[in-house]
């Protein structure tokens, strides 16, 4: 195969906060990363956006955003057709098919191979909306494939009628780090967060119905019961803050829970490397699903034991009793349980953290995904 410069188009990309964008910006890094030619052209800037681009290893550009929605999409049209034109780009990848509705234009004109990823959420939404549907199947069937992150996605994308030997899974994946913070810096971080002497629970997702937070704050009576010094940290923020910090309030746990906000990425990781359990209790809310859980991986890749729910792309990540425990959606009590078994046994979470780990290193990993989309663009049999 001829080396390809690639195009990635996502309507988000950090230092906007969001899955998609987080998607967008590993593939680019991990292309880049392997010798690869990689451009970045994305949506929604954002204060810091100028700074955070110059400091990247490969191009970003930015699409204008003018108020008008007529003239916004009149804007990111002209933005992609320049863009797919340049005589360097070889292959286009659109973050989902919203923004592949803008790609899809092109690519083919261009007789450039186009791709698109399929998540959950955006697909639900298709589903459920009479207008959307058609675009998505559109979009969908003008791509060489469809680039499924879970099981759970792909069975959306075939419920759209799309043929399903278009459609492929490529799980996502976690960088695997082979540092974290030494025994001074880690005793050093917790006295910061006032965590000395406290096994912590710890959740890394915005503060939306979907994530399940109410859920962890609901158990933790039972927990504590158990496990007095436990305390959960919740690192993000959201719509939903005011009415967990009230939850948290009702429930008498105040003590017991630390909302850390929005962080940097080095305060994210360090809060991971010091933490006991890692939690995400996703559920449905609406037409919003957990497609995959990258924060869930990146736990898993650092070495942590995991509890989450039976729900969505979560089911190509775990498998129960073994790399992580699977409950319940919204099962308050079994939750509990699962969390109170890892505080209380050490060797079984020693065991589950070292399976996590190990399910990382060999397949939820940005190298696999990216082994996977390089044989995918090497298809000759299937036409752009």
């Amino acid at each position: 195969m001829t080396e390809q410069s690639i195009l990635i188009v996502s309507a988000e990309f950090p230092p906007t906060i969001g899955g998609v964008g987080a998607y967008a910006y590993e593939v680019a890094r991990a292309f880049h990363e392997r010798g690869r030619a990689v451009q970045v052209l994305a949506a929604r800037a954002m204060p810091g956006t100028r700074m955070f681009d110059v400091q990247q290893p490969f191009p970003i550009q930015r699409m204008p955003e003018p108020g008008w929605m007529l003239l916004r999409q009149a804007a990111r049209l002209f933005e992609v057709r320049k863009a797919i034109a340049q005589a360097d780009v070889t292959a286009v990848l659109a973050t989902e098919w919203r923004v592949g509705l803008w790609a899809s234009l092109f690519a083919r004109r261009c007789v450039k191979p186009f791709l698109v990823t399929a998540h959950g959420s955006e697909i639900l939404l298709a589903l459920n909306q009479w207008w959307r549907a058609p675009l998505a199947r559109w979009v969908y069937g003008r791509a060489k494939r469809v680039m499924a992150d879970s099981r759970y996605a792909r069975d959306l994308v075939l419920a759209l009628g799309v043929p399903a030997e278009r459609v492929q899974v490529v799980l996502l994946g976690a960088r695997m780090l082979n540092h974290s913070l030494d025994q001074a810096h880690r005793h050093a971080f917790r006295e910061r967060w006032g965590l000395a002497g406290r096994r912590v629970l710890l959740t890394v997702a915005r503060l939306v119905p979907r994530k399940g937070h109410d859920v962890v704050l609901r158990a933790l009576p039972e927990i504590i019961k158990v496990c007095p010094e436990a305390v959960y940290v919740i690192v993000g923020d959201g719509d939903q803050r005011s009415k967990l910090e009230s939850l948290t309030r009702e429930l008498g746990i105040a003590d017991h829970v630390r909302f850390a906000g929005h962080l940097s990425d080095d305060v994210r990781d360090a809060f991971i490397d010091v933490c006991d359990v890692y939690l995400q209790p996703s559920r449905q809310d609406r037409n919003t699903v957990e497609g995959f859980g990258l924060s869930l991986v990146e736990a898993m890749a650092r070495g942590k034991p995991v509890v989450a729910t039976v729900h969505g792309g979560i089911l190509d990540i775990l498998r129960d009793g073994d790399n992580g425990l699977l409950i319940g959606v919204d099962d308050v009590a079994g939750l509990a349980h699962a969390v109170v078994d890892v505080l209380v046994s050490p060797d079984r979470a020693a065991t589950l953290a070292v399976h996590a780990r190990d399910t990382v290193e060999r397949t939820l990993n940005w190298s696999r995904v990216i082994d996977d989309i390089e044989s995918i663009l090497a298809l000759d049999a299937c036409v752009p």
